[in-house]
């Protein structure tokens, strides 16, 4: 009896945990990396020093890194809330699929 709730406990546990695959993992520790090596480069306050020198391109850089995060953040949400998340994760064991009418 102990083992079974133990197994419950865990198959629940891993509901709940966000699924970070290989691409997502590339993605973040490239990130990482670059942000690392330019702080490295360019010394303290150096993000601060771009925004107040170039605000267009600070931006840019703002919705570039939104745009790679969304497929990490995105996914989770939509399952959340009981939509459709083939398209992006559809091998991913948790993935909704849709419910399609079909006519007579």
């Amino acid at each position: 009896i102990g083992t079974e709730k133990a197994a419950t406990a865990f198959y629940r546990s891993t509901e709940i945990m966000p699924h970070v695959d290989g691409h997502e993992l590339g993605i973040l520790a490239t990130i990482t990396g670059m942000y690392s090596v330019t702080a490295g480069t360019l010394g303290k306050g150096w993000l601060k020093g771009f925004i107040h020198r170039q605000p267009v391109a600070a931006f840019s850089v703002a919705i570039g890194t939104v745009g790679v995060l969304m497929p990490i953040i995105i996914p989770p949400i939509r399952r959340k809330m009981g939509l459709p998340t083939n398209q992006y994760e559809a091998g991913h064991p948790g993935a909704v699929y849709p419910k399609y009418v079909t006519s007579r």
